[in-house]
């Protein structure tokens, strides 16, 4: 029996002696910190070009143009938001890394220059000073010598140099990059730890941004290797003139072969199969993807991941000793000192969340929420929270359907035309979406000179839309009011899409659809694999949309090399010769008129063609705020994307946080702000400078 009490007495302690001690380690068991490695080794330096540094630059850094941010702006505070679906992994390039949350990384690596959000000429940003050689084939660059990595490490050529290097590299798994950085980029020369040019294969337009490309911290990553891998034969031709290599006999020569064969080929006769050919290329480490799915790498820009917990939430920190805190376009930004984005799935339940001062701003752009859920809301009633109804210039980004052209029955365009003419989306638009929202015309709105302001999008026609179904074979009514053609096939698709809140959208556009013969079903699961499956080219027809660039950009979604390929953004696989041709020369074109004319012509054959349909735009944001949170006396600049975005040009006061939760508690009642701001100075392209 003493024994026993012995043994369970032992049991007894060491399980409260475990309890302890775990209760001690709780958040290392719950949440993974991110911990700087200084024991890093030093890579072995790139070389030094033989060329010499110009003596004649014409040298810029922006400096004539005016600060965005207020030196009323004060430090602290932590930023509560939301994202719905965790990522997949912290990578910015490879595998499954193009999810939303990689814009959140993105918007933390500072470019060699960067663009002015009111005027949108260049500003400093790594470089500290820019030149273009006469012949807009060279970009020099001067890096700011307090550039840092945010773990102290100082930002060098080498970083610039192993990002080119990194992204040719098949180890990446990233074709886009690939093709990307083989073709755009010939080299980048080092001149000094701190003196680079990048070289272009030819003169190009917006030269100074074709050059800007973000560091990869070297130090980091480490050394490049050398392996063995075989490439279709005239890609293995291409990357050995790439990187200066002697090109082998044998490789001409069974291209040769290859060509004669084409040649000499029947009309009917199935082309041969290319050769591949064996050849060395740089590569990353080994086992690359899988290795940096969850490591953090060192950020060039003002905040980086702190933490996280899997599946609930990732922690930004700000860094502090951020080389940039004190640099003219950068002071007075960037001012909390946390973001904390919490996983919520449901928008409704993160509304629920905001409204109890949980999150601090909740995006009111959907029309439901302006104009219903958070029509009358206490805090705002009482004083506590404010309205925001800001139009804004940016560029309009591209939402669109797109029509998967690799499935059989959507290769008809007859077809195509048909189920465009029977989605009635200006009814969609006054109904679901309260008249907000715009209709788009084109896939690239806001532009200026470069939108083609002569095209008008297709509009619900029911017409016309059975004159085109009849013409693809699907002139019977079935039982249940779905058209069949000859074979019996319904004239049934699934439109594939991510975010829950468009549901009501999709279903307006059911409802009228099936008057028409047509049925479309409603695909939708996690955002992010939504995203995986459409680029698996799962999809029979893909609700999606792009963000907006600089410049219209049409390659990544609309030309052929993009086609018939995973992990690319051409949904729709469009395969046409004539839109390819016209996208390689308005990439290569140096004058303005003739980028214009080309984006018109553009955008007339994709208009021909239906392979996707432009839906609406959206020229404003919309937002609910914490009177905590605060903001220039202008509001936010013209590109402002919301109040927070990457600009960081607001802050929050912590102490008055405090303050407002406890009268809140007491319900007291506070009159000394509007509950609404409706700022249209922007409005159609108002140029109203704050």
């Amino acid at each position: 029996m003493k024994k026993y009490l012995t043994v369970v007495l032992t049991l007894f302690f060491a399980s409260v002696l475990t309890i302890i001690v775990l209760a001690s380690r709780k958040e290392t068991f719950m949440r993974e910190v991110r911990a700087i490695d200084h024991s890093l080794s030093k890579p072995t330096p790139f070389p030094i070009t033989k060329e010499q540094w110009p003596a004649d630059l014409e040298w810029h850094d922006g400096s004539e143009q005016k600060t965005f941010s207020d030196p009323q702006a004060t430090k602290g505070g932590t930023w509560e938001a939301y994202m719905q679906s965790f990522p997949p992994n912290f990578r910015q390039v490879g595998p499954e890394s193009n999810s939303g949350f990689r814009g959140l990384m993105d918007d933390n690596d500072i470019d060699l220059v960067e663009i002015h959000p009111v005027t949108n000429k260049l500003m400093p940003g790594i470089a500290k000073r820019w030149a273009v050689t006469k012949d807009r084939t060279k970009i020099f660059f001067e890096i700011d010598p307090d550039a840092t990595w945010d773990d102290g490490v100082p930002i060098t050529v080498d970083d610039f140099i192993f990002r080119l290097k990194a992204m040719r590299s098949p180890g990446v798994v990233a074709p886009w990059y690939n093709q990307y950085y083989s073709t755009m980029l010939v080299d980048i020369l080092k001149f000094s730890d701190h003196r680079m040019a990048v070289v272009l294969p030819s003169a190009m337009a917006d030269t100074v941004l074709k050059g800007t490309i973000p560091p990869l911290p070297y130090h980091f990553y480490g050394e490049l290797r050398e392996i063995r891998k075989t490439y279709p034969a005239n890609r293995a031709l291409s990357y050995l003139k790439r990187d200066g290599k002697e090109v082998p006999t044998e490789l001409t020569q069974l291209l040769e072969e290859h060509n004669k064969a084409l040649e000499t080929l029947a009309k009917d006769e199935k082309p041969p199969k290319e050769p591949t050919y064996e050849i060395t290329v740089e590569d990353v480490q080994p086992d690359w993807v899988n290795t940096y799915n969850w490591k953090i790498q060192p950020r060039t820009g003002p905040y980086n991941i702190y933490s996280y917990i899997k599946g609930k939430e990732v922690v930004f920190k700000r860094n502090e000793n951020w080389w940039a805190k004190d640099k003219k376009f950068y002071k007075h930004r960037y001012n909390v000192d946390y973001i904390r984005y919490t996983v919520i799935r449901d928008n409704n339940l993160a509304f629920e969340k905001f409204k109890l001062g949980e999150l601090d701003q909740f995006g009111l752009i959907l029309p439901n929420y302006w104009h219903s859920k958070a029509k009358y809301m206490d805090p705002v009633d009482m004083g506590y929270m404010q309205k925001i109804w800001f139009y804004t210039q940016q560029p309009q980004g591209s939402s669109q359907i797109n029509f998967n052209l690799d499935k059989a029955k959507l290769k008809d365009i007859n077809l195509r035309l048909g189920i465009i003419y029977s989605l009635n989306i200006q009814n969609m638009i006054d109904t679901v979406l309260y008249g907000d929202y715009e209709r788009s015309e084109t896939f690239n709105e806001g532009y200026g000179d470069y939108s083609n302001p002569n095209i008008k999008a297709r509009r619900f026609n029911p017409k016309k839309a059975v004159e085109y179904f009849e013409k693809a074979g699907y002139s019977k009514i079935g039982r249940d009011g779905i058209r069949v053609n000859e074979k019996g096939e319904r004239l049934s698709f699934k439109i594939l899409y991510a975010a829950p809140h468009h549901t009501q959208r999709i279903l307006a556009l059911q409802n009228e659809a099936r008057k028409l013969g047509l049925h479309l079903a409603l695909d939708n699961f996690d955002s992010t694999a939504v995203f995986k499956a459409m680029l698996s080219n799962e999809h029979e027809i893909a609700w999606n949309g792009w963000g907006a660039g600089f410049r219209p950009k049409y390659r990544s979604q609309f030309h052929k090399e993009n086609a018939h390929k995973n992990q690319r953004n051409n949904l729709s696989n469009l395969d046409d010769d004539q839109v390819s041709e016209m996208i390689d020369k308005y990439r290569f074109a140096l004058d303005s008129e003739t980028r214009i004319k080309l984006a018109h012509q553009i955008e007339e054959r994709l208009f021909e063609l239906a392979a996707t349909i432009p839906t609406y735009k959206v020229p404003y944001f919309r937002q609910a705020a914490w009177r905590w949170v605060k903001y220039p006396d202008f509001i936010a600049t013209p590109s402002n994307e919301m109040l927070m975005d990457k600009y960081g040009t607001f802050w929050i006061d912590p102490k008055m946080k405090k303050e407002l939760l406890e009268k809140m508690k007491k319900k007291e009642i506070i009159y000394d702000i509007p509950a609404i701001i409706k700022d249209e100075r922007y409005r159609g392209g108002k140029n109203a400078q704050h």
